[in-house]
């Protein structure tokens, strides 16, 4: 599965571990946990042992928070996660120490394996949260489908880990009727929740919340959250908000720089696509002047792209990007 760019950074803001997520943002909700778990215990890993292609985990088993079996030491299984280029040992469970694991039975009920990679190694600490949110499930199939129930959930969970896989049910269940709740994490003061809310505004189209991310975007310290508030301008489509996002266009931070190169090709307009036009004589950035090209294509006036096109292949000097140019001239 290929994620979006804003989809890569949602993993870095939600993932439980600093070191690298192989999992989705929505693999950490508790949606995709619970519903799968044949078991979700407390206990502590015991011993770790590596084989070609996977850990051995054995786990001792303080206790039961959703099923229960009469073992108490669990063998758990752990491949190695492999791509192209890497070869990352899911760090989370392989290590000594206690935690809370969602695990599912192997088909041929030879060992256990942790549900959705690191994303089923709860925090030992987000215990009782963790037990409210199973009995709500148990008591409502319907759970995480229901907005407001969610968002009643958010507010009576005490551990940040919890607050955050609950926000990645949110992101499925919330509509635009949920934008008091999305305006009160802007007004959180937490950076993680801000820039949460900043995204889902922009996809809900809640124009309700325009002038406060303007104003976020403006008094924040935070790049991630000013550079969310602007993917969240961008996706609200304003035309009257390309004057201010444009203040952000020779930021030093380069999410600060993208976000706001996508959000004023996303909008258009006149008084966009000229500032594009004129940004990328100056820009430095390979991937940033293939943003402006990308945001250029999206003008309506077919001839205008034409010539802006025609003015970049004349000064660029990008090989790469001269044949891009050529190509997008020639579709014209």
């Amino acid at each position: 599965m290929k994620l979006s760019y804003w989809g890569a950074i949602l993993i870095c803001l939600f993932a439980y571990t600093p070191s690298v997520s192989m999992v989705s943002p929505g693999a950490l909700g508790f949606s995709n946990l619970i519903p799968n778990s044949d078991l979700i215990v407390k206990g502590e890993v015991i011993e770790v042992s590596k084989v070609p292609g996977e850990y051995r985990i054995s786990f001792q088993v303080n206790d039961f928070l959703l099923g229960i079996t009469q073992a108490q030491i669990l063998e758990i299984v752990v491949p190695l996660a492999k791509n192209r280029y890497l070869q990352i040992p899911h760090q989370p469970y392989l290590e000594q120490g206690v935690y809370i694991l969602c695990l599912s039975l192997d088909a041929e009920a030879k060992f256990w394996r942790v549900v959705n990679a690191e994303a089923g190694v709860l925090h030992v600490d987000s215990e009782n949260d963790v037990r409210y949110v199973i009995a709500q499930f148990q008591s409502n199939q319907n759970l995480f489908s229901n907005s407001q129930a969610l968002q009643d959930l958010f507010s009576t969970s005490h551990h940040w880990q919890t607050k955050q896989r609950l926000l990645q049910d949110l992101e499925k269940a919330l509509s635009i009727e949920g934008h008091p709740f999305l305006n009160a994490l802007l007004d959180s003061g937490d950076d993680k929740f801000q820039s949460f809310a900043a995204l889902q505004a922009g996809r809900l189209k809640v124009l309700l919340l325009r002038d406060k991310l303007l104003s976020l975007a403006e008094s924040s310290t935070n790049e991630r959250v000013i550079a969310h508030c602007i993917v969240g301008l961008g996706d609200l489509g304003n035309i009257q908000t390309v004057s201010s996002i444009l203040n952000f266009i020779n930021s030093s931070d380069a999410f600060i720089r993208t976000a706001t190169l996508e959000s004023i090709g996303k909008i258009g307009g006149d008084v966009a696509i000229e500032a594009l036009r004129k940004h990328y004589l100056s820009e430095t950035s390979k991937n940033h002047r293939m943003t402006i090209i990308d945001g250029i294509l999206r003008h309506n006036d077919a001839s205008l792209r034409k010539d802006i096109l025609a003015q970049f292949q004349s000064v660029e000097e990008e090989a790469f990007l001269k044949t891009i140019l050529s190509r997008r001239l020639r579709e014209h």
